[in-house]
């Protein structure tokens, strides 16, 4: 229950809803044991694709070097912020290599000034990487939040099933009832998704989807690319 209390915490401070899934789910390996009776509740409850354990969770941290302000303005002196905006605009690979340098003490040099770099001038440190968010106290987790189309188009198509689901409670079916779908929006999107997802939606909803001219019921669903009418009928409704 504490890896889902946490991980469901980090969604909601980066803002990502229980109905949109993500990639991964990483959780200390030694957890696994504890973890391994509740694994498919854990990932329905958290939505995620997949549950990585591992033993060190340094991995899912980039290290980079921050000059030391107080031993550097001694040394580089009028230097000091030329050093500091080179070392601001390095790429991620760049930065890598000093790091690699700096592990092995050797003086660390960067591309626009002259004189090499001791590493006493540096902190070394370390952040979470892009699309990475880690708890901060509690149980150690950590969930993967890129959010690829292929993640965004499952999100939007669990947003409209919930919607079908609420349609054909308000529309007054019963849960084994048979019922007829149709899908109108301006959205191209959001067309997509009832095409690819048309199979599923079908499934799970118990219906078949058609053109209907005179629906029992309709409604209008806003979704965060745009909106869509959801309209329902009885299966012998013409």
């Amino acid at each position: 229950r504490a890896v889902i209390t946490q991980a469901l915490k980090l969604r909601n401070d980066k803002n990502i809803k229980v109905k949109q899934p993500l990639s991964a789910l990483y959780l200390d390996k030694q957890l696994e044991l504890v973890c391994a009776p509740y694994f498919d509740i854990i990932k329905d409850e958290i939505n995620v694709k997949e549950i990585v354990y591992l033993t060190d969770f340094a991995s899912l941290s980039t290290e980079y070097l921050s000059l030391n302000f107080q031993v550097a303005g001694r040394q580089l002196r009028d230097d000091l912020n030329k050093v500091n905006e080179l070392f601001d605009k390095l790429t991620d690979d760049e930065m890598a290599a000093c790091v690699a340098t700096y592990r092995k003490e050797r003086p660390i040099t960067v591309s626009g000034y002259k004189n090499s770099l001791p590493g006493e001038l540096f902190n070394l440190l370390s952040k979470e990487k892009e699309h990475m968010a880690k708890s901060q106290s509690g149980v150690l987790v950590a969930l993967n939040t890129e959010l690829t189309d292929a993640l965004k188009t499952e999100g939007l198509y669990r947003e409209i099933l919930r919607h079908c689901q609420l349609l054909r409670k308000e529309a007054g079916f019963a849960v084994s009832d048979k019922v007829l779908l149709d899908f109108e929006t301006a959205v191209p999107a959001l067309s997509s998704v009832v095409n690819e997802y048309g199979a599923d939606i079908r499934r799970e909803t118990l219906s078949e989807v058609r053109h209907l001219q005179s629906p029992l019921m309709m409604k209008k669903i806003q979704l965060d690319e745009g909106s869509l009418t959801a309209k329902i009928a009885r299966i012998d409704q013409a």
